[in-house]
């Protein structure tokens, strides 16, 4: 095992938990005198000893993302929520390339995305809703997505045009942008070129568009199919 990379991992949650407010002392095991793989709600790979998953679900955390993430280069799954994080995530903030599963849900955050989860080629599922995210998704956010499964925007205040690009997102199976302000025209030929894609959810915006002429089959293609356009 090599005690220099553990100890990246180690210090890097140290760094991340000194930001955070622990009301039921959830976090009390992640002490810098013990591996990390033996830490509460920590995953490593047994082999490597590199921390993998960090599970924080539920726990009632409070305080923001500010640094420490970056170090854990080995990270497959960050889940953290239904907590109490809040403010906007730093804009330096750069996640391993290896992550695979983020989720962010059902937390205060709020401000922009950070312009680094644009370029998480390894996602499989990416997901930010029930916070307070606003500004604008751009085009190219979808061009690096080869892998994405599910993703979920929904809940938010991002604004600007409702994402056409997504098609390039050819494994999605299930996406949610319901309840943000997206406006614009939505080109469901791009939609019906995800073979995939059984979930589907444009509730709640200001987007405009024409049903395709195949909507019976469009229909059956998808058990969840509600876009609510203008």
């Amino acid at each position: 095992m090599n005690n220099v990379q553990l100890n990246d991992d180690v210090l890097g949650l140290i760094v991340f938990k000194s930001d955070l407010h622990d009301p039921s002392s959830s976090l009390a095991s992640w002490k810098d005198d013990l591996s990390a793989c033996s830490w509460n709600r920590v995953q490593c790979n047994p082999a490597t000893g590199r921390v993998t998953e960090i599970n924080l679900v539920g726990l009632g955390l409070s305080g923001r993302i500010e640094k420490g993430l970056e170090k854990l280069q080995h990270l497959m799954v960050l889940s953290l929520s239904h907590n109490n994080f809040n403010g906007s995530i730093t804009p330096s903030l750069t996640l391993s390339s290896t992550i695979q599963n983020l989720n962010l849900s059902h937390n205060g955050f709020s401000g922009q995305m950070p312009t680094s989860f644009f370029n998480m080629s390894s996602i499989r599922s990416l997901d930010l809703s029930h916070n307070s995210f606003s500004g604008h998704i751009p085009q190219s956010f979808f061009d690096s997505y080869n892998f994405l499964h599910y993703f979920s925007l929904s809940n938010n205040l991002f604004e600007g045009q409702s994402p056409s690009r997504i098609s390039r997102c050819s494994s999605l199976n299930s996406t949610d942008l319901s309840n943000n302000h997206f406006v614009g025209y939505i080109d469901f030929a791009v939609v019906w070129s995800l073979s995939r894609l059984r979930q589907l959810d444009f509730f709640s915006n200001a987007l405009s568009g024409s049903l395709p002429n195949r909507i019976s089959k469009l229909q059956l293609h998808l058990t969840h199919f509600d876009p609510r356009i203008n």
